[in-house]
């Protein structure tokens, strides 16, 4: 069985609710959409920041800076993992995105870049 985990009830997927976890590398502030807690008592925390494309554009040029600062957050030592949630129709690499294509050009393991499905999937998000 996977493991559980709660979501923390400040943040949510809206510009209105992202929590803020600190300073970018390159200054300002650096907001998720999600900070989540395991279960366990471990008290170990997820980084979580949703993207949503629908039509092709310059949001897929964004994501290496995004994987670039959310390793950043997790070597501060304050969370274990960062996911990057790719979702909608627009995303024209999101394969190479997933399948790490990119990954030998920056050294960001604790980040992971996954599609909706998985997402759901993975914090056991449908009925």
């Amino acid at each position: 069985r996977p493991p559980r985990y709660t979501l923390d009830r400040s943040s949510a997927a809206s510009d209105v609710y992202k929590r803020q976890i600190g300073l970018r590398p390159t200054g300002g502030n650096h907001n998720v959409d999600l900070v989540v807690s395991d279960w366990d008592g471990t008290e170990e925390q997820e980084l979580v920041s949703l993207k949503y494309q629908d039509v092709a554009g310059t949001a897929e040029e964004k994501i290496p800076y995004e994987i670039m600062c959310l390793q950043d957050a997790v070597n501060s030592g304050r969370y274990v993992s960062a996911l990057i949630v790719l979702a909608g129709k627009g995303w024209q690499h999101a394969d190479s995105y997933i399948n790490g294509a990119f990954n030998k050009f920056m050294n960001c393991p604790d980040v992971q870049v996954i599609d909706y499905d998985t997402f759901v999937e993975r914090y056991q998000l449908r009925p």
